[in-house]
């Protein structure tokens, strides 16, 4: 998704952009909602409920996703700021030199 940063100027485009972040972080949070453990006392349907909690976390997402881009200068932030870094093991190479 980082490589399509400089490809979304039009509002239309930066929008479909976000979205497509969303669903990736919202199927991810599914997977980790997932492996809580029960919540004592949860019924399905409640709050404390898997379900409910998924329908938590998306309902504020899409909250936040609405405050926070409603103007350019927060979506250049954005653009600027979505990276991929160079390399993934930053750490090995100082952990190896140390130990």
């Amino acid at each position: 998704m980082a490589s399509f940063r400089e490809d979304v100027g039009n509002q239309a485009a930066f929008a479909a952009w976000v979205d497509r972040m969303q669903a990736l972080d919202q199927e991810a949070r599914k997977y980790e909602i997932a492996n809580l453990p029960k919540a004592a006392g949860s019924v399905p349907g409640s709050a404390n409920d898997k379900d409910g909690i998924n329908a938590r976390v998306n309902s504020c997402g899409n909250l936040l996703k609405a405050a926070d881009f409603q103007d350019g200068e927060q979506q250049a932030v954005l653009r600027k700021n979505v990276t991929v870094p160079d390399e993934y093991l930053t750490l090995r190479g100082s952990w190896a030199y140390t130990h």
